[in-house]
C-alpha cells in the first residue's frame, strides 16, 4: 500500500472542460502563451472540427482557466507538441506533430502572436513518419532548434535536426541515418560537457533476429554534430509511453525515466555522467500509466515523478528524496481517463501544481497544500 504524503495533502481545485464534444487528447504543454505572466495550458488533440488540433486555455490567475480557443494545423489531428520562441519576438510558438486520415505524421510550426493567439501553420517536417519531437539549441548559436525522430523505413533518416535561424524559419534539414526508429525524444547534457544531447527510445528490427529496444544517447560536440553511432543501452521493455530526464539522486548527472508499456511502473536508469546508463530503479504506479511529468512537487530540492494512469483513472505521485530514503507514494482519483500530465506554477504561489488533461479534454489542476 502506498504511503501518505505525511506533512502534506493534495487539494483539487476547479475542473474546466475544453469542449462539450469529445476530443482525443494526445499531448499537453504549459507556457505563458499570451504574455501576462500566468502559465497557460496547450493541448494537442483530434481535430474538432477537422484541422483544429491545438487548443489553448488561458490562465486567468490563481489557476482559473478560460474557455479553450482552437487553432488550425495542417492535418487532421495534433499528436504531441513542444513550446519555444522560434522567432525571438518574446511570444511563445508551437511545434506540433500532426496525423492525417491516412495515418501519415508530419510536423507544423505555429508562430505565436501573444494575445492574438497563433498564426497559420507552417509545415516543417522532413518526412511523413514523424514519431517524436524535441526542442533545444544544439549548435549553441542562441536560436531554438528542432529534433525530429522518425523511422528509417523507405530510406528516411530516423533523426533530423532543423537548426533555427531565429526568425521562425529553419536551415535545410541535417540528417542522421541508421536502420532504426526513434520515439520519445528528450534533450539534456548527458556527459557533462555543457552541450545539449539527445535521448530517445530506439527500436531496431533486423531482417533476421529479435527486435531490440534501447535508450539511445546521441552525444553532441557543442556545434550540432552528433556522435555516430549513438550510445545504446538495451532494455527489456517495448513501446514506451513516455520518457523524461531528471537528476533523481542530485549527483549532477542526468538520469532517464521512462514508462514501459504493460508494466504499471516507472523505470529510472541512472546516468553515469559519460552518456552511458547504469542500474535501474523501478517505482510502482497506478494501472495503465500513459504520461510522465518530472518536477519538485513537495519543494524538498529533489525531483518527483507524476504519472497519468488511464486504466484506473488516477494520478500517481512519487516523491523522491535524499539517496537511501524511501520514496513516498500517493494515488489521486480523477473520475475521468487521463491522457497527459504536466507540472507548472498555475496559481502564482510557491511550488508546482499538477495539471491533468483527460482524454475528452477535461483539465484538472491539483495543488499541494499544507494541512
Amino acid at each position: 500500500m502506498h504511503a501518505s504524503l505525511l506533512a502534506f495533502s493534495f487539494a483539487i481545485v476547479p475542473i474546466y472542460t475544453i469542449s462539450p464534444e469529445p476530443l482525443s487528447v494526445s499531448g499537453m504543454q504549459l507556457g505563458d502563451i499570451d504574455g501576462d505572466g500566468e502559465v497557460d495550458v496547450v493541448l494537442a488533440h483530434g481535430g474538432n472540427p477537422l484541422l483544429y488540433g491545438v487548443s489553448v486555455l488561458l490562465n486567468r490567475g490563481s489557476g482559473a482557466l478560460s474557455q479553450p480557443r482552437s487553432y488550425r494545423i495542417s492535418d487532421n489531428s495534433g499528436m504531441g507538441l513542444r513550446i519555444a520562441d522560434f522567432n525571438e519576438d518574446q511570444h511563445l510558438d508551437l511545434t506540433v506533430m500532426t496525423r492525417g486520415a491516412d495515418g501519415m505524421r508530419s510536423l507544423d510550426v505555429l508562430l505565436g502572436q501573444g494575445e492574438e493567439g497563433f498564426g497559420a501553420p507552417q509545415l516543417v517536417a522532413p518526412n511523413e513518419k514523424v514519431n517524436g519531437v524535441e526542442v533545444g539549441d544544439w549548435n549553441a548559436d542562441g536560436h531554438r532548434d528542432i529534433a525530429v525522430g522518425s523511422s528509417s523505413v523507405e530510406g528516411d533518416a530516423p533523426l533530423v535536426l532543423l537548426f533555427g535561424r531565429g526568425d521562425g524559419t529553419f536551415a535545410p534539414p541535417v540528417e542522421h541515418r541508421g536502420e532504426y526508429t526513434l520515439r520519445n525524444l528528450a534533450a539534456g547534457d548527458m556527459n557533462g560537457d555543457g552541450a545539449v544531447d539527445i535521448v530517445a527510445e530506439m527500436y531496431e528490427a533486423p531482417d533476421e533476429g529479435v527486435a531490440v529496444w534501447s535508450v539511445a544517447v546521441f552525444l553532441n560536440d557543442g556545434t550540432g554534430r552528433l556522435a555516430a553511432p549513438p550510445l545504446r543501452h538495451p532494455v527489456p521493455w517495448k513501446y514506451w509511453k513516455d520518457l523524461e530526464l531528471l537528476d533523481a539522486n542530485r549527483d549532477g548527472r542526468l538520469d532517464v525515466a521512462l514508462i514501459p508499456s504493460y508494466e504499471n511502473e516507472i523505470a529510472v536508469l541512472r546516468g553515469e555522467g559519460d552518456g552511458k546508463l547504469g542500474e535501474v530503479t523501478r517505482h510502482a504506479t497506478g494501472r495503465g500509466p500513459v504520461s510522465l511529468a518530472v518536477g519538485d512537487v513537495d519543494r524538498d530540492g529533489f525531483p518527483d515523478l507524476v504519472t497519468a494512469n488511464a486504466e484506473d483513472k488516477t494520478l500517481s505521485v512519487i516523491l523522491l528524496g535524499a539517496p537511501g530514503s524511501p520514496p513516498k507514494h500517493w494515488e489521486l482519483p480523477l473520475g475521468d481517463t487521463p491522457a497527459a500530465v504536466a507540472l507548472g506554477n498555475m496559481d502564482g504561489n510557491a511550488g508546482l501544481e499538477i495539471v491533468s488533461a483527460g482524454e475528452t479534454g477535461r483539465i484538472t489542476v491539483i495543488g499541494l497544500r499544507e494541512p
